[in-house]
């Protein structure tokens, strides 16, 4: 999901394969009308990269809602604000999401840091669905 911070979508995308929680397949990046998603998919394709993995990727209207099929989905809301998520669940049928993901960071942490040189006592990665901080 798209939210005004890029760097949110990025680093929580590090955060997950970083802890090995998932690996997918393929990145639907929902969008709001004015977001800009070109450079984002660069940036993430340099962090999937690192982990080996080539994926596609698949723009998405955030009012629209999540394309249902039967594939496993795991959402990640790190980067969407609650106006956005809620519009998200309201648009879309569930039923298939495996995961959640949600990256917390501190206050007073800058979140254009790259999660590799954060300090991992002021970040928290949550799996909401799975009820646990990974």
């Amino acid at each position: 999901m798209i939210g005004n911070n890029h760097n949110l979508v990025l680093n929580s995308l590090w955060a997950v394969l970083k802890e090995g929680l998932y690996i997918p397949e393929k990145i639907i990046l929902l969008k709001n009308r004015n977001a800009e998603c070109n450079k984002l998919e660069k940036q993430m394709r340099v962090i999937l990269k690192e982990y080996d993995i080539d994926v596609d990727f698949v723009f998405a209207r955030l009012e629209e809602g999540l394309p249902v099929n039967d594939d496993e989905m795991v959402l990640d809301i790190t980067g969407g604000d609650n106006a956005s998520v809620a519009r998200l669940f309201l648009n879309s049928k569930t039923g298939s999401l495996k995961h959640i993901f949600m990256l917390q960071i501190t206050d007073g942490v800058d979140p254009s840091t790259p999660y590799p040189l954060m300090n991992m006592c002021q970040t928290e990665l949550i799996d909401i669905l799975n009820d646990g901080v990974k």
